[in-house]
């Protein structure tokens, strides 16, 4: 069982992970420290400038939504979907934007960063097959939060407002997103329970 945050508070805490350049904060592959340390982070590679890297995230997109629900909801979701392919590199959306449609994940992995004034990319996280993003546009007057780049050739499923309307009359998936939202909650809180520990550290040290 994972430790959560009274676990980590038990322990001697440790300053959080070093800074990547352009990439947020990357991660040792041999210290697995970090992962004991911070157990709402997921780790990804990376190749950062021909070096090969594994970097620290937060999985915001938490667990998949189609492996949350049976395979004949996923087939009926598939059908109210508007399916497209995209190339690798190529942009989904951009941090602003004012599309208001979910996205699920069906092959390949998506990339979500934030455009830093200098040009570089700041990675946040990365959704990757099953799991959705941004169905928060369809409760509300939201912009894009992230820029979405897409990491091979990848597969989505876009839901507009009257496919979401519709998706969320089905109790099998309104559960799922229900659960799904109240995971992300809890993971972000326990997140911020981790980040401040870690700053507490640091500040104790200097």
């Amino acid at each position: 069982r994972k430790a959560g945050v009274s676990g980590l508070s038990a322990r001697r805490p440790l300053p959080l992970p070093p800074e990547g350049p352009d990439y947020g904060d990357l991660c040792d592959p041999k210290d697995n420290c970090w992962k004991r340390l911070y157990p709402s982070l997921v780790f990804a590679n990376i190749n950062f400038l021909g070096i090969a890297k594994e970097i620290a995230l937060v999985d915001l997109a938490g667990p998949p939504l189609l492996k949350s629900i049976s395979p004949e909801a996923a087939k009926w979701m598939a059908s109210l979907a508007r399916r497209k392919t995209y190339s690798d590199g190529e942009f989904i959306h951009s941090r602003g934007d004012e599309d208001p449609t979910m996205e699920v994940v069906i092959e390949g992995e998506l990339r979500l960063v934030r455009l830093r004034p200098n040009g570089t990319q700041s990675l946040v996280t990365v959704v990757r097959p099953g799991q959705h993003i941004a169905d928060i546009l369809l409760l509300g007057n939201y912009r894009r939060s992230h820029t979405a780049i897409a990491i091979g050739p990848t597969v989505i499923d876009h839901y507009d407002r009257q496919a979401f309307d519709q998706l969320i009359q089905n109790h099998e998936v309104l559960h799922a997103l229900y659960r799904l939202a109240c995971f992300r909650l809890a993971m972000s809180i326990s997140t911020a329970d981790d980040l401040q520990i870690g700053r507490a550290s640091c500040r104790e040290r200097v």
